[in-house]
């Protein structure tokens, strides 16, 4: 049974970097099947307008958190502000984890329970809001596809769309008439059955989850819900009008509705791809062709998105795990593990491929000095690149970045199975990585310098720089004082993965975007850290006085 169990493990972990893979390959393949050029130049002239896009869905997350309020009691412990932010984390969650659009509800719950809501009116609720959400995306769509018909006529992709919205709606039309009929109880006595083999009290916790939601689930509320998230998809498509009118391109209200309900939808239907890469692309490009667009503006599109996402959710999953450190004060407390440097083995993906191309190297006079000097030497010759302003530059920067990246997870690999940790390599290696991270940001400013001839991005760049490399130093402070990684690994993901999205990024020129967010996530992040130091201090001084 326990090989059955890894073996599952490890063929669904294999299977999601598969996924993952094919998704970059199909967006690679789509980025040089068009003018690249003529997206660069669409891209560029985005600039400072995507801080509008990013405010404008803002505002899209705060009135879905608005959606979700509804649903829950009005008694309920659940603020206005706490939806929000879960809202965010959900989203985020969703769209940068691969966790196949399901596990953002998870992580919602959780936010919620951890600020004082009952784990049945977490759960009730977010089942509640999520169908309220698809029952506005499926009237979304239909008024999307509305619009392509009206405008273009019928096309082979319109009768596509128009047989897959039909299918999904009489398959949720026969769901609530057999659920109003009874016809679910078979199924829900099924699940008690399931859920008493796994422990004792979940049928007890899943018959008060389905007894929540009956109860909840009035049709007035739910409705209105479902209105709000209509609202939300709505104002949602000025993204769409706001890119091509900042790329020279502008479009009326009705066209946009009908890319972004469209292209949400292709969207949705790829949730088995880990952030739907690739098919996010695809699906934007096939709409704006259908509405007469160029096919490099469909694509163009969908990295404004991607970079709206990766701005937007970065912050989102970093507050989320701040969120979770509260319990290690406890856990400091209890074991009183001061003072022992986390271990930074993990099973992630990356570093499991490493340890496997290791292996033979372990006899070969080779240490881990040598791979964290070949780190630096690369990551300085990618801040060297970027500082270039040029196309050819960043193409340079991202691969040689990857390459440093690599390299800086084999050092710690490699020391623990040849057996040569010291505490001399570990400082050698701690104050590489904090240099390369913060002053990668410094050469993305000065590169932009030169590309746009704004010379304040410099200056933007040493603040960065500033802020990244206190947060860093934050966090290894925190990490000693609770003997543990202050952002563990999850889903074969190591928090410092992170890192390896900044060479897409600089391949298709999204080096402001990403500079604004290290500006303002940067400080936000060492905040943080401060805020739960000072924390664990006060609270190691009054375990000491009571003592």
């Amino acid at each position: 049974m326990l090989n059955e169990s890894i073996g599952r493990r490890v063929t669904g972990g294999v299977g999601k970097v598969g996924l993952i893979l094919c998704g970059f390959g199909l967006m690679t393949a789509l980025v040089f099947s068009v003018d690249i050029d003529a997206l660069w130049r669409d891209l560029m002239m985005v600039g400072f307008g995507l801080t509008i896009i990013l405010a404008l869905h803002a505002v899209v997350i705060a009135i879905d958190g608005m959606s979700w309020r509804t649903l829950l009691p009005k008694c309920d412990a659940a603020t206005f502000p706490l939806l929000v932010w879960a809202r965010w984390v959900r989203e985020s969650t969703n769209l940068l984890l691969p966790v196949a659009q399901v596990g953002g509800e998870v992580a919602g719950v959780r936010l919620l329970t951890l600020n004082g809501v009952s784990l049945r009116i977490a759960s009730a609720s977010v089942i509640l809001d999520k169908l309220s959400e698809g029952m506005s995306q499926l009237v979304f769509a239909m008024l999307g596809l509305g619009i392509l018909i009206v405008a273009h006529g019928v096309s082979d992709l319109a009768l596509a769309i128009a047989s897959a919205l039909a299918i999904i709606s009489i398959a949720v039309i026969g769901v609530v008439a057999v659920q109003r009929a009874g016809g679910f109880d078979g199924a829900e006595r099924w699940l008690l059955g399931v859920c008493s083999r796994i422990h004792p009290r979940a049928p007890d916790a899943l018959a008060s989850v389905a007894e929540t939601i009956r109860s909840s689930g009035r049709l007035r509320p739910f409705a209105l819900s479902a209105g709000q998230h209509l609202t939300a998809w709505c104002i949602g498509s000025g993204e769409t009008w706001l890119a091509l009118r900042f790329m020279g391109h502008p479009i009326g209200v009705p066209t946009a509705l009908a890319i972004e309900s469209l292209g949400s939808v292709i969207t949705a239907a790829g949730f088995i791809v880990p952030g739907a890469i690739g098919v996010q692309e695809s699906g934007y490009m096939a709409i704006g062709t259908a509405l007469g667009l160029p096919v490099e503006l469909g694509l163009a599109m969908s990295l404004v998105k991607r970079a709206r996402q990766i701005l937007l959710g970065l912050p989102a999953l970093a507050s989320w795990q701040a969120s979770e450190l509260g319990w290690l004060r406890l856990r400091q407390r209890n074991h009183g593990r001061i003072g022992a440097p986390p271990s930074s083995a993990s099973n992630a993906y990356v570093r499991r491929a490493i340890r496997v191309v290791l292996r033979p190297l372990a006899n070969t006079g080779l240490t881990p000095n040598h791979l964290t000097t070949l780190r630096i030497a690369t990551g300085l010759a990618a801040c060297a690149a970027c500082c270039l302003g040029t196309t050819e530059g960043n193409w340079w920067a991202g691969g040689l970045w990857i390459v440093s990246c690599v390299v800086d997870r084999a050092d710690g690999e490699f020391a623990r199975l040849t057996r040569q940790c010291s505490r001399v390599g570990h400082i050698y290696d701690y104050y590489g990585d904090v240099a390369l991270n913060a002053v990668i940001f410094l050469a993305i400013g000065i590169g932009l310098r030169h590309a746009v001839g704004a010379s304040w991005t410099t200056a933007l760049g040493v603040w960065t720089m500033v802020a990244i490399a206190t947060a860093s130093i934050l966090a290894e402070t925190l990490e000693r004082r609770i003997g543990e990684k202050s952002f563990p690994s999850q889903s074969g993901f190591d928090f410092d993965d992170i890192l390896f999205i900044l060479a897409p990024v600089l391949w298709f020129g999204y080096g402001f975007p990403l500079l604004v967010g290290g500006a303002i996530g940067g400080p936000a992040a060492a905040l943080i850290l401060a805020v739960r130091l000072s924390q664990l201090r006060a609270s190691s001084h009054r375990v000491v006085g009571a003592d």
